[in-house]
């Protein structure tokens, strides 16, 4: 679940950046404080990635675990004819 209200906050970060280069890009930011929002949504993003990664791979791992039980199970099945 923490994954995804991580997920939630970066996504929610990203847009805020994007209003933020807008506001940037129109005269009304501040330079330093849209670096500082620049720099600060980088670690985030990445933490979401890394999460992001792992939960992928889990997934994987459950697939090919899955895959191989039905394998096994089909091939008990059939050794019984």
């Amino acid at each position: 679940m923490q994954k995804f209200i991580d997920l939630a906050i970066t996504k929610r970060d990203k847009q805020r950046l994007e209003i933020a280069k807008v506001s940037y890009r129109f005269g009304e930011g501040d330079s330093e404080q849209y670096l500082a929002q620049l720099s600060s949504y980088g670690p985030q993003k990445a933490a979401t990635f890394q999460e992001w990664s792992r939960l992928s791979s889990q997934v994987i791992k459950v697939k090919t675990q899955l895959q191989q039980s039905f394998v096994n199970n089909r091939q008990h099945f059939y050794s019984r004819f």
